[in-house]
């Protein structure tokens, strides 16, 4: 996975790729035996201006890009949980392709999103602006044992025929 930070904002790479890495190591290979992550890339945009309460945070997946623009206030807190959030668009595109234009995927996307973002040792206050998303102190990098490490497994134990359930459920939650 490449990252192609443009934005000033200080980013823990490491963690991305761990995450991202771990999200999906169990298949890691597809029927060419390449790495699924290899050609996945991500692009950072330069931050833009807000006019007024307008905020400019979108994060867009389509087959094998992520990109992340961010507003000036955004912090490197929203840049994760934006990044979390499209690479399980990712994770849906490549193991449940079938289950990816579904109504609960959206909202899938971002629990789940959300939860490996606190999981990681990130806060989420209240309110709407993208600054509610903030990481206190050094984040968490996931182990063999840590919450991050079993919500992963639990989402890559999951059979297609079974995700809705499993979704409506939230069963990746320990």
């Amino acid at each position: 996975m490449e990252i192609q930070n443009e934005s000033q904002l200080a980013i823990h790479e490491p963690l991305w790729q761990v995450l991202a890495g771990k999200l999906f190591a169990p298949k890691c290979l597809d029927s060419f035996g390449e790495s699924r992550l290899t050609g996945l890339q991500v692009t950072i945009q330069v931050p833009r201006t807000r006019v007024g309460d307008e905020v400019f945070l979108y994060g867009q997946y389509t087959e094998s890009q992520i990109e992340i623009v961010l507003c000036k206030k955004c912090t490197s807190g929203t840049a994760l949980v934006t990044f979390l959030h499209e690479l399980m668009h990712h994770w849906l595109f490549i193991y449940h392709d079938s289950q990816y234009d579904k109504p609960w995927v959206e909202e899938f996307c971002e629990n789940v999103a959300g939860d490996l973002f606190r999981s990681v040792g990130g806060a989420i206050s209240s309110g709407k602006g993208c600054e509610r998303f903030e990481i206190v102190g050094e984040p968490r990098m996931p182990h063999r044992k840590s919450l991050t490490s079993r919500m992963i497994n639990r989402l890559n134990r999951v059979e297609t025929s079974s995700l809705a359930s499993f979704v409506r459920a939230k069963k990746w939650r320990a």
